[in-house]
């Protein structure tokens, strides 16, 4: 929903894909915010820290998994 955070963490042993199916939002990876939009897909390695923010007004879809490195 609009204003919901997944906070700032990392992953030792993962790589994680995320794909924006509806909604917007920033994704911050290592300090360096990143604006999202529908269609959009990132990748975050191992041990980058990053954090995903709903900064619409509407619902924020996200389809993401992890790679076990």
């Amino acid at each position: 929903p609009p204003g919901e955070i997944a906070h700032a963490h990392n992953h030792r042993d993962m790589t994680e894909v995320f794909f924006i199916v509806s909604g917007q939002g920033v994704i911050s990876v290592n300090k360096k915010s990143i604006p999202l939009e529908a269609g959009m897909c990132v990748t975050v390695e191992p041990n980058e820290i990053h954090e995903l923010k709903n900064t619409g007004s509407t619902d924020m879809a996200v389809m993401y998994f992890g790679i076990k490195t």
